[in-house]
């Protein structure tokens, strides 16, 4: 979360914005693979890089949170973030998985494009109007 929080606080203190935090938007909890480059994951969890196991529906690294959770957690945050501010615009600074998951969520995709659809550039920003 450091990194979110940081570039939080950036835009917040630029534009004169309060700031809260949420934990149903916190990164995803990676497991084993937690902290690791993708090399390291791929030598020290073989079986489990080479099932792909981060970015799937039905298996996660061990120790993981999984897609659904996460998805669930995320999807509870949004429904809380909208009835708090209805009407209002909202600044929602995240890590890829939980801006994947509301691109899902945001966007109506289909589960078999969660993993596939496009993604969002870190430092980048993605503008949606929930109603």
């Amino acid at each position: 979360m450091q990194r979110a929080r940081q570039t939080a606080q950036v835009v917040a203190e630029s534009r004169g914005l309060a700031m809260q935090f949420d934990p149903a938007f916190r990164e995803r909890d990676f497991g084993v693979f937690e902290g690791l480059t993708g090399i390291e994951a791929q030598v020290q969890y073989p079986a489990l890089f080479a099932a792909n196991a981060a970015y799937r529906w039905d298996v996660e690294p061990t120790g993981a949170e999984p897609t659904r959770t996460v998805v669930d957690r995320v999807a509870e945050g949004l429904a809380t973030l909208q009835a708090q501010h209805a009407g209002r615009t909202v600044l929602l600074v995240s890590h890829g998985f939980v801006v994947r998951c509301l691109r899902y969520l945001i966007d109506g995709l289909d589960e078999s494009l969660f993993f596939s659809a496009d993604r969002i550039a870190n430092g980048s920003f993605l503008t949606r109007e929930l109603r």
